[in-house]
């Protein structure tokens, strides 16, 4: 799967690294570079550049020529961006600087700084980081320095990604006395102690990193509720992975290969869990020392010297139970050369002994699955993991699964019963690729990469589905590149999608595909990147830090009739995109309502923006906030009047000088469909609802409706109506009481197609009747419900054309 491609590219990375030459020069200095916490440089004459005390960047390479200690460069000022621009920091050889220092002694926090793109070499330390918050070092080469390459000690929140560490006379990568941790996609090599090294630590994530030919691999003393997987620990001298006084750690789907002494080892360590690793051509695959309670099964354990040494241990549980199973043991069939199978099961009959406190009571026969394929024949490999079919179309869950599902045969559909998939943030949970045409459903999904992956397929249903707990992105569809293979009619309907790592749903060169009715929580929502005539409709995005994310050259898409509230930054962001059609949008209680950066020429009307600043524009050209007769509401950010009393503001909303909405609403856009297929629209600040529409005999019909408000208080209710519905003859009823024709006005904007009413009232609650004439005749029931679901969106869609055209 993706984690071929992502190894491979860390090996370039790495020799890339290694094939590289510091340049000769650069700026030499026999003291600190600082970047003061007001945002000044000493000395001023030092290689750096700002234009906004943000993002500093490098102009050359720096030379430490001194003797003495300190660091090259020490920054102290919050919330800014280090950038190397792929300059190098080195060391003369004389001194023991540290290459670049993040660190406020005392009480105070340095806080939200990235540093990336440097190369650092025969330093002492190459990045020391201390008292840090929610920082991130990413694009880092560092080489051939005497101390720990990357130490971060008495931090919080550090990512680290995407370094190359080699050649150290120490350890590469070091936490000390530090919380939630992220280490991940870094390569470390050659060092002459440990290559990941975590003291006195708790829930830290090392994965995907990889660790050769170093002392030893991956080790943790004194931690807990780390999570250790998808590493390769490859060549190391002494121990690949080892947990000395650990509590509650997982590890699991690392490849732990050729390490000199052990494998994976436990010393004084209790309570952690060990599953689906690979543990092969070791001296000892896995050593156990005075530790308990541990759960150790789903291993291949594989061709080492000894498989597994138990010394002074008490008891720790070697399988999941059965049908589940244990480990695999390569030494297995040399020890119980009589053992059989269990009835088909995979797992032997004859216990694997250790001692008289450890036994895997149900070893595998052969490697354990990594996961279940639904192959383009129709069977399920393997079988017997609860994902079952009676005919090659229709698999269902029989039981919950544990293994991530790739599907390799189109034209099916996978019904999950209710039942959950479930994972450990490694794998994604259900991955297609290059098949059309299958529909997930009914699946609770936790504890992936990605909950559903779409690669290069089309004509795919994802609905009713419930994703939770993922790492990256709840649903993922992405393309191949711009024009070839993209996804295409996908729907993604009436999931329910929360705490996410990164977005919801996304969709990377995707196009035509339908996002309805989905209920999206605690996370990032919806990212559409690249990606062309998309509809979103109708989607619940409440309490995420974004709702929704237009940005990179996607255009033509429609986001209409979403509900989206209590979002931390940005309600709808756009970045670099133009010709999107956004409308009958409810955005509420969020900093900013609709955020533009580098785009232009999109169209924005009957949108409700109660937000705190309902539109910002950046770097961005001319939009289209209104259809050439209504507009946008703004919320208390417009103090226009309506003196005509037709529901349009008199005087135009200025977002910037030439991005203007003419036609402001007085008051929230509503749209409410009727069975018949039509919409009626309504301007109001009253709650409007119960809309009803009955044909109450072949040349008359009645529309009904409720409003409500603040008792007391003046209410009004601009009425348009489709004449296919209602085309003459009115006559208004409130509360069962005709209103004289005074008492409501036919607006003089009507037009063959609608009809505009507008009326006032004094608020509490009321029943509003409007009677006319129509030609419309009762449609069959079988037209009523596909009807009723496309009533808002077709005129959208109808009007999104129109503009296509004009465009071109």
């Amino acid at each position: 799967m993706r984690k071929t491609l992502f190894v491979l590219l860390l090996l370039v990375t790495l020799v890339a690294a290694l094939c590289y030459t510091p340049k000769v020069g650069g700026v030499e200095t026999t003291g600190s570079i600082i970047i003061f916490p007001d945002g000044s440089i000493y000395p001023e004459t030092a290689p750096i550049f700002t234009v906004d005390n943000l993002t500093y960047v490098l102009t050359d390479d720096i030379v430490w020529n001194t003797h003495s200690s300190g660091a090259v460069l020490s920054v102290r000022r919050n919330n800014i961006v280090l950038d190397g621009a792929d300059h190098v920091i080195s060391n003369n050889g004389f001194g023991n600087p540290a290459g670049i220092e993040l660190a406020l002694y005392g009480t105070a926090q340095l806080t939200n700084i990235t540093v990336e793109n440097f190369f650092i070499t025969r330093c002492n330390w190459g990045i020391y980081m201390y008292n840090c918050t929610f920082c991130t070092v990413h694009d880092i080469v560092i080489f051939e320095c005497k101390g720990n390459s990357l130490q971060i000690t008495d931090s919080l929140n550090i990512s680290v990604h995407d370094v190359t560490i080699y050649d150290g006379e120490s350890s590469a990568l070091v936490i000390s006395y530090s919380s939630e941790c992220e280490l991940y996609n870094n390569s470390v090599s050659q060092n002459k102690k440990t290559g990941i090294s975590l003291s006195y630590s708790e829930r830290c994530s090392i994965h995907d990193n990889i660790i050769k030919d170093n002392a030893y691999g991956i080790g943790v003393k004194s931690c807990s509720n780390l999570t250790i997987y998808a590493n390769s620990v490859e060549e190391n001298e002494y121990d690949g992975v080892k947990l000395q006084l650990c509590l509650d750690t997982t590890v699991s789907k690392n490849k732990v290969l050729g390490n000199w002494e052990k494998g994976l080892a436990l010393d004084s360590s209790f309570s952690n869990i060990v599953h689906n690793n690979t543990v092969s051509d070791n001296y000892y695959g896995i050593y156990v020392y005075n530790s308990s309670e541990n759960t150790i099964y789903y291993n291949d354990f594989i061709y080492s010297s000894i498989e597994v040494y138990v010394e002074q241990s008490g008891s720790n549980v070697w399988d999941n139970g059965f049908p589940s199973g244990g480990n695999y043991w390569s030494d297995y069939t040399s020890k119980y050369p009589n053992a059989a199978e269990i009835d088909a099961s995979g797992i032997w009959d004859t216990p694997y002994f250790i001692d008289e406190n450890n036994t895997d009571r149900y070893p595998f026969i052969r490697s354990h699955p990594r996961c279940i394929y639904v192959r383009a024949n129709g069977t399920v490999e393997p079988s017997g993991l609860n994902l079952t079919s009676s005919d090659s179309n229709t698999y269902v869950f029989t039981g919950n699964v544990y293994y991530p599902i790739v599907v390799e045969k189109g034209n099916i559909v996978i019904d999950g019963n209710g039942r959950v998939l479930y994972g450990d943030a490694i794998e994604d949970g259900f991955e297609i690729t290059d098949v059309n045409n299958v529909t997930i459903r009914n699946v609770i999904i936790a504890r992936w990469d990605n909950g559903i992956t779409v690669q290069n397929s089309s004509e795919n249903c994802l609905c009713n589905n419930t994703i939770s707990n993922i790492w990256s992105e709840g649903i993922r569809l992405s393309g191949y590149g711009v024009s070839v293979g993209n996804p295409m009619h996908n729907m993604i309907v009436e999931n329910t999608i929360t705490n996410c790592g990164y977005h919801a749903i996304a969709l990377y060169y995707s196009y035509n595909n339908t996002i309805h009715r989905n209920y999206i929580a605690k996370t990032s929502g919806i990212m559409i990147y690249t990606s062309n005539y998309n509809v979103l409709a109708f989607n619940n995005i409440v309490g995420n830090w974004l709702g929704i994310c237009i940005s990179e050259y996607s255009h033509h898409n429609t986001i209409t009739s979403n509900f989206i509230i209590h979002s931390e930054s940005y309600a709808i962001f756009l970045f670099n995109t133009d010709r999107n059609l956004i409308v009958q949008n409810n955005l509420a209680d969020a900093s900013y309502g609709i955020f533009f950066l580098a785009s232009s020429n999109n169209t924005i009307y009957h949108n409700n923006l109660n937000c705190t600043m309902p539109a910002i524009l950046s770097d961005t050209l001319m939009e289209s906030w209104d259809d050439g007769v209504e507009g946008n509401y703004w919320g208390s950010n417009y103090t226009g009047v309506d003196t005509n009393h037709d529901g349009i503001g008199d005087t135009p909303y200025t977002i910037k000088s030439n991005n203007i909405d003419y036609y402001p609403l007085m008051a929230p856009f509503t749209s409410l469909s009727t069975s018949y297929g039509y919409a009626v629209d309504f301007i109001s600040n009253s709650s409007v609802t119960d809309l009803n529409f009955t044909v109450t005999d072949p040349n008359l019909a009645t529309l009904i409706f409720k409003v409500s408000g603040e008792n007391g208080t003046g209410g009004f209710c601009r009425i348009r109506i489709p004449t296919a519905l209602i085309n003459g003859s009115f006559v208004v009823k409130l509360d069962g009481e005709i209103l004289a024709e005074t008492q409501f006005r036919i607006l003089p904007v009507s037009n063959g197609a609608y009809t505009y009413l507008y009326l006032n009232y004094t608020h509490s609650n009321h029943t509003i009747e409007i009677t006319g004439t129509t030609t419309i005749p009762e449609f069959p029931p079988f037209l009523v419900l596909p009807l009723l679901m496309i009533a808002t969106i077709w005129p959208i869609i109808a009007y999104k054309r129109k503009l296509e055209t004009t465009s071109t």
